[in-house]
Formats: C-alpha cells, sequence, structure tokens
C-alpha cells in the first residue's frame, strides 16, 4: 500500500493554466441524453397544464354561478318590493 501512494506522488503532472480553452459545461441540467427524462418533463408540464385549465374553468363557472345568483336576488328583491307596493296602493 505504501509504494502505491509513492507511485501516486510520482505521477502529479503540473499542467500550464489557459483560461482560453476552457469551456464550461453544466452537467447537473444537461438530460437530453435520457430521453425519458423529456417524456416525464412533457408530462409533466401538461399535467400541470390541464390542472391550470381545469382551474381556470371552475373560477369561470364559479363567477358565472355568483352572477346568476346575484341577479336572482336582485329580481326577488325587486318583486317583493313591487309587491309591497302593489298592496300599499290598494
Amino acid at each position: 500500500m505504501a509504494e502505491n501512494q509513492e507511485n501516486e506522488e510520482l505521477e502529479t503532472v503540473e499542467l500550464e493554466e489557459d483560461d482560453s480553452n476552457y469551456e464550461v459545461i453544466d452537467d447537473e441540467s444537461d438530460d437530453s441524453d435520457d430521453p425519458q427524462s423529456g417524456d416525464e418533463e412533457l408530462q409533466s408540464y401538461t399535467k400541470d397544464a390541464k390542472k391550470r385549465r381545469s382551474r381556470e374553468e371552475t373560477e369561470r363557472r364559479i363567477r358565472q354561478l355568483t352572477a346568476a345568483r346575484k341577479t336572482a336576488e336582485e329580481e326577488a328583491a325587486a318583486a317583493v318590493q313591487y309587491i309591497q307596493q302593489v298592496q300599499g296602493i290598494i
């Protein structure tokens, strides 16, 4: 084992530093080699889009129902007021 350590020390190589030839590679975000991860990402995006669309449709439906309820309440109040006026005339 001591011989291996000595061999490792002897194999040390010094390199000149020349920054112009270096290229930065981001290994963490490079998923292009894994086609399955792209499929998973697409499926995830599709699910998110469906959820977002469903949520938007639900919110739109709630707004419609709220507006219809408000209209019905206003019509009912107007009907009560009209009947009260008619009864006051008679």
